[in-house]
């Protein structure tokens, strides 16, 4: 029972930092500059990063969905970061 209500405080933690980052940020009018809706991407993930609320590798993909959704870049401009090209 402990472990399941753990489970759901975190939940609540990913659920609740972007409303409130949203509401910080004065959504309504921020969100129409492109350099605003990639300054929320960016706190979102910080916030998400520094209380390791969520893993930190899934936390890192988040630009991947988050970026085409906001009209900030294509997939196809993202995507490529992710990929190492030293490898061979």
């Amino acid at each position: 029972m402990d472990r399941e209500r753990k489970g759901m405080e975190g939940w609540g933690k990913v659920t609740t930092t972007p409303l409130v980052v949203f509401q910080v940020m004065n959504i309504q009018c921020a969100l129409c500059v492109q350099s605003a809706r990639c300054c929320y991407v960016i706190l979102v993930m910080s916030v998400y990063w520094a209380t390791e609320v969520i893993p930190m590798s899934i936390t890192a993909l988040i630009p991947i969905a988050a970026m085409p959704w906001l009209g900030v870049a294509s997939s196809r401009q993202i995507c490529p970061n992710y990929f190492d090209v030293s490898s061979n």
